[in-house]
C-alpha cells in the first residue's frame, strides 16, 4: 500500500510508482479559487490530492482526473473511493492534449526537477516533465475551458526563463500571482498562478505574497492560515 498521509477529512495513500505529496500541490490545493466554477479538470493527478482538496472545499464541484500513469491512475482511484466524496470524484488514464470536453476550470501541479530522477519513477517523471510544461499546458487550456474558465498551476521561479509569461497567450490573461517564498528574506521559489479564458485585459493581476517559514524555521501564520483546513497540524 506504500505510505499513508492523514489530512483532517481524507488520507492519502501513496506509492513509489505515482508523484509523491508535496507542499507545492497543498499550497495550489488551498490558494486556487474556482468561483462559480461546477467541473474541474485535474491534469496529472498523482495521488489525487488536488481532487479530494477541491472536493472538501467546494461541495457542488465535479471532478474529473486524469494521468498518462497507469500505476497513479489505480492509486487516485483508491484514494477517491476511501473519501467523503467519491460520487463527486472520477479518474482515468489519458493525457490532456487528446481530452475531448470542456471544463470551468482546469487544475495542475507540474512535475519538475534539477537533475535526474529515481530509477524508480524515472520514466513516469521524465515523461510528465515533458508534457506537463507550464507553456503547453497554458496553450492547450483555452481548447479544454469554457467561456469565461480559468486554469490554476504552480510552477518554479528559480529563472524568469523558467516561468510562464504571464500575458502572452491570446485567449488567456493572468488573473492572480502569488510569489511565495521559503523563509523572509530568500528569493521566491514558486509562483502560484491562475489564468482566465476572456478577451477582456484590462482588469489588472492581484498580486501577493507567501512566505512558508519565519526565521526560526516554524510556519508562519499566513500558511497555516490557508492549510489550516487540510493539514491535522502545521
Amino acid at each position: 500500500m506504500g505510505r499513508v498521509f492523514q489530512f483532517q477529512k481524507f488520507y492519502l495513500q501513496q506509492s513509489e510508482s505515482a508523484m509523491p505529496l508535496t507542499t507545492d500541490a497543498v499550497l495550489l490545493g488551498a490558494w486556487a479559487e474556482l468561483g462559480a466554477a461546477r467541473t474541474i479538470l485535474d491534469i496529472g493527478t498523482g495521488t489525487g490530492i488536488l481532487s479530494l482538496m477541491f472536493a472538501q472545499r467546494y461541495p457542488r464541484v465535479s471532478i474529473t482526473a486524469i494521468d498518462i500513469n497507469e500505476e497513479a491512475v489505480k492509486l487516485a482511484e483508491r484514494n477517491f473511493a476511501n473519501s467523503p466524496w467519491k460520487d463527486r470524484l472520477s479518474v482515468r488514464k489519458g493525457c490532456f492534449t487528446e481530452m475531448g470536453g470542456k471544463w470551468d476550470h482546469i487544475v495542475c501541479n507540474p512535475p519538475f526537477f534539477r537533475g535526474s530522477p529515481s530509477r524508480k519513477s524515472g520514466t513516469h517523471t521524465a515523461r510528465q516533465i515533458g508534457l506537463l510544461s507550464p507553456k503547453a499546458l497554458l496553450k492547450q487550456a483555452p481548447i479544454l475551458l469554457n467561456s469565461g474558465g480559468s486554469i490554476s498551476l504552480i510552477v518554479e521561479c528559480e529563472n524568469d526563463l523558467e516561468s510562464p509569461p504571464l500575458n502572452q497567450f491570446s485567449e488567456l490573461q493572468c488573473r492572480r500571482i502569488c510569489k511565495v517564498h521559503p523563509q523572509p528574506n530568500t528569493p521566491a521559489h514558486r509562483l502560484l498562478l491562475e489564468y482566465q479564458k476572456s478577451g477582456q485585459s484590462d482588469q489588472g493581476i492581484e498580486e501577493s505574497v507567501l512566505i512558508i517559514r519565519n526565521e526560526a524555521g516554524q510556519y508562519t501564520d499566513e500558511f497555516k492560515q490557508l492549510t489550516g483546513g487540510f493539514y491535522l497540524q502545521a
